[in-house]
């Protein structure tokens, strides 16, 4: 495993992400500074949810692109093959990129965590969030290594992604949709009754991204941490679940 882990490490090193996402949160950062700095009040509070809303976005699609497009190089060049020529075991490749997936996550969230500390956002608020992001990149970049082992197109996989990822962000709007009461009355009943339904089942199997890494942790006090807690078990239990799906589909391929 330790092996599968730094060859993991050269890929991170040969496609510079580190570098590329620390240039792009930089350069948001910088804008966030501008317009921030525009505000008429709360400038400071202004540039940390800036800064705190791109890092999401930017390192979360940036880890999609990156672990789809390695997986898919990873068959394509045929270094899978090599890799499964070792007495190495199909299950050890799914838990040392799982590994490899936390580690690098937690590394990745440590850079706007710093630049929010630097600008005053409350620091131990500020671990909670970024706990918190670590698990939301971990569940995002997990999803993609699975659809990068389940489609075989390379585009087909970063649009499930990202489709996963919007739709994780959307929940808070799912949710409360599925839990209106609508009085279902005349001809156009069905065409309010299934979208409800649906959203109430994308509310069950999506996991509640519009819980976690929220930017007013950063600002003001947290007056209560069940969110907390259940954004800890459901990521955990999220992971689990995507690390078994990748067992399954693994194992199924034929190499």
């Amino acid at each position: 495993m330790l092996a599968l882990l730094k060859f993991f490490a050269l890929s991170v090193k040969r496609d510079r992400l580190l570098i590329s996402l620390f240039l792009l949160i930089f350069i948001s950062s910088a804008f966030s500074i501008f317009f921030g700095g525009n505000a008429i009040a709360e400038q400071t509070q202004m540039i940390v949810a800036y800064i705190a809303s791109s890092s999401r976005i930017i390192i979360n699609l940036g880890m999609i692109v990156f672990i789809i497009t390695h997986i898919t190089r990873l068959f394509y060049n045929k270094e899978i093959d090599f890799v499964l020529s070792k007495p190495i075991s199909r299950k050890s490749i799914i838990c040392a990129y799982t590994l490899g997936i936390s580690l690098l996550s937690l590394l990745i969230a440590l850079i706007p965590t710093a630049l929010l500390i630097a600008f005053g956002s409350l620091i131990q608020n500020t671990f909670v969030w970024f706990i918190s992001f670590t698990f939301e990149i971990v569940i995002t970049t997990t999803f993609a290594f699975l659809t990068s082992l389940f489609f075989r197109s390379q585009v087909s996989a970063i649009l499930a992604s990202f489709t996963f990822y919007i739709g994780a962000r959307m929940m808070g709007f799912f949710y409360m949709s599925a839990r209106y009461d609508y009085i279902y009355t005349g001809i156009d009943s069905l065409s309010k009754w299934l979208p409800q339904k649906i959203m109430y089942i994308t509310s069950v199997v999506l996991p509640r991204f519009d819980l976690y890494t929220q930017t007013n942790w950063l600002l003001y006090e947290i007056k209560s941490y069940e969110n907390i807690k259940f954004i800890a078990v459901q990521a955990v239990m999220y992971i689990i679940i995507l690390h078994f799906a990748a067992f399954y589909d693994i194992e199924k391929k034929e190499f």
